[in-house]
């Protein structure tokens, strides 16, 4: 790993790809010594995706197979366990010659991501605020898919023209002694 002085000043640049659309990408550019949370909200604001949902890098090799997480947010009270959170993981910790691909999980129900590429590193300029989305071209995937049309569909088929109160039949039960005919 690189320490963070051998970086000062240095600016990464990061394609990142939908593998659901083909004309979806973004440039983004941040400086090394920012943390991975900075990353996150760049994204996120890039794509215009809502801030409240999970999401998690993963370093990848050359066939984009996953490795270490760096998580939104420590989800572990195991203390022996190696887990790294975005506001206190920089990316000069982690990107290097042999760390140039990242997975970048949204979705984690339908295991969604973009997939993120290191393509420059350069010096970085004055007056710029990093970091910056210097390309955008392609509309982002949809953030979340539940379920699917499919499904959808035959869940209507089911609950269509159901009333709540029909559901009970119109009985009120006073205890869960009232119950005990359905045990």
């Amino acid at each position: 790993m690189k320490k963070k002085s051998d970086n000062a000043g240095m600016v990464y640049k990061f394609k990142v790809y939908s593998t659901e659309d083909d004309d979806f990408l973004r440039e983004i550019e941040i400086k090394s010594g920012q943390t991975f949370l900075d990353f996150h909200k760049a994204i996120q604001l890039s794509v215009k995706f809502e801030q409240d949902q999970m999401a998690s890098f993963f370093l990848s090799d050359e066939n984009w197979e996953k490795g270490r997480e760096i998580t939104l947010f420590e989800m572990s009270d195991d203390e022996d366990n190696d887990i790294v959170v975005m506001d206190v993981a920089t990316l000069s910790e982690f990107i290097n010659q042999k760390v140039m691909r990242l997975v970048y999980v949204f979705d984690f129900f339908s295991e969604r991501a973009f997939l993120i590429e290191l393509i420059e590193t350069k010096n970085e300029k004055n007056g710029v605020s990093y970091p910056v989305c210097i390309k955008s071209s392609g509309h982002p995937p949809q953030q979340i898919i539940y379920g699917n049309k499919e499904e959808d569909d035959m869940d209507d088929l089911f609950v269509e023209d159901i009333e709540d109160d029909e559901l009970f039949d119109n009985q009120s039960y006073e205890n869960f002694d009232d119950f005990d005919q359905y045990r």
